[in-house]
């Protein structure tokens, strides 16, 4: 008969040993170039103190599935994705609606940012830092919205109310209007597009709902959504946004918050670099480090590229993890990078990955 029959009407592997035999397999990672867009408003107010507030929030899903996906298929159904993140593109998009009809009461431009490829590695918010269309010193504030229709008990999490000393403040005194249950998160790295920014000293605040069944799968649904909840998020961030107006300046600070650990890589050992998405490089350019990681203690910095591991090549990311095969916590490893036209090493002491951190 044929073999995938008996496994199809088992459900069992009909695998056996191949004695003396020994293969050899070869693969080729072929790299696919395809163009993406940010979509970008911007509000002017009619008495500009000079700077902004920046509002964003990612526009792109997974389609139809794919290695982010947790359905057990991975590839093939729709993803709509009406909370990750078509909840906070309408939210972000009857913001600016509102916000238009107040310019007179408004003192920092708003620049309203749509990205793209957030789902890829926040590809599209690290271009436009990259290409900001204004200086990027003056945007004063970054507010994030990701996730934002799924509140369950009046539950809202903000995201880096540590990154300046102005958000608690104003966070705090707005609150009173409401009946949230605020949970602050602390630091400004995480997953989402707010992070390209804390990366360039910007404070950040995002606002999130939490994480549900339904993430990153075919059943994130609109009829899911809790509408009320994100109308009152509106009402909030709008409120939030005017609590910051009559501040002069808004100060970053760096959090003091230890990442945690957690990820999709397979590595064993936790070196807190981050990556830096969407350029073309030889090596693996870092855009930063996690505070108190091995790389910073070892002595890394953003901008690097690192071109070998124990002396052996790095061109990519793929060979950047395949690097630490075999490692353990504890290994110490002779990092290899190019910094500006400069080739120097650096020993960095890796640590124990609880989940397979980067």
């Amino acid at each position: 008969g044929y073999p995938e029959k008996e496994i199809i009407g088992k459900k069992k592997p009909n695998s056996f040993e191949l004695k003396g035999v020994f293969m050899e397999i070869e693969t080729e990672l072929i790299q696919e170039k395809k163009e993406c867009q940010n979509v970008l408003a911007y509000l002017k107010p009619d008495s500009w103190n000079g700077k902004y507030i920046l509002l964003g929030a990612h526009y792109d899903h997974l389609g139809l599935g794919g290695d982010a996906s947790r359905w057990e298929k991975k590839y093939g159904k729709i993803h709509p994705g009406a909370d990750d993140n078509g909840s906070g593109t309408s939210l972000l998009l009857e913001l600016s609606k509102i916000l238009s009809k107040e310019k007179e009461n408004l003192k920092y431009g708003l620049i309203f940012a749509f990205f793209s490829g957030e789902e890829l590695g926040i590809i599209g918010s690290s271009y436009f830092v990259k290409n900001c269309p204004v200086n990027l010193s003056d945007i004063s504030l970054m507010l994030n919205f990701d996730m934002v229709g799924r509140m369950r008990d009046n539950k809202l999490i903000l995201l880096g109310t540590d990154t300046s000393p102005q958000i608690d403040p104003v966070v705090d005194e707005i609150s009173k209007r409401y009946d949230f249950k605020i949970i602050k998160n602390l630091g400004g790295f995480s997953q989402g597009d707010n992070t390209a920014f804390y990366k360039e000293n910007i404070p950040v605040l995002g606002f999130f709902t939490d994480v549900h069944p339904d993430y990153h799968m075919p059943s994130d649904t609109y009829e899911k959504i809790n509408y009320n909840g994100m109308a009152k998020i509106l009402k909030f961030s709008k409120d939030i946004i005017f609590g910051f107006q009559n501040i002069e300046k808004i100060e970053f600070t760096p959090s003091k918050a230890v990442p945690k650990e957690g990820g999709k890589s397979a590595m064993n050992v936790y070196v807190g670099t981050i990556p830096a998405f969407g350029e073309e490089v030889e090596g693996y350019k870092i855009s930063g480090v996690q505070p108190e990681s091995p790389a910073e203690k070892g002595g890394l910095k953003k901008d690097d590229i690192i071109i070998k591991i124990d002396g052996k090549e790095i061109k990519n990311i793929y060979d950047y993890m395949a690097a630490f095969k075999g490692k353990k916590g504890g290994d110490k490893v002779i990092f290899t990078i190019l910094r500006g036209s400069e080739v120097i090493e650096k020993e960095i002491i890796l640590e124990r990955s609880k989940k397979g951190d980067k």
